[in-house]
């Protein structure tokens, strides 16, 4: 019998560190999300940023390189 009860504390403690090993793996992967939605959030503000230097040199170019338009 007290074989018995030991297994089952064994069993009942794998189940334990079982469900606190999910909820770590769990926190750690929301904020994996949240990581790369702010990464993808910094790519899209500096791909924006790109866009527009490229258009900025492409009309200082076409307006021989001076004065803004009136």
């Amino acid at each position: 019998m007290a074989m018995n009860i030991s297994v089952q504390f064994e069993v009942i403690t794998w189940f334990q560190n079982r469900r606190a090993k999910l909820k770590r793996d769990m926190e750690e992967l929301k904020k994996d999300v949240e990581t790369v939605k702010v990464l993808s959030a910094h790519k899209s503000f500096l791909e924006n940023v790109n866009d527009m230097n490229i258009l900025k040199k492409k009309i200082m170019h076409n307006d021989g390189g001076g004065s803004p338009h009136k």
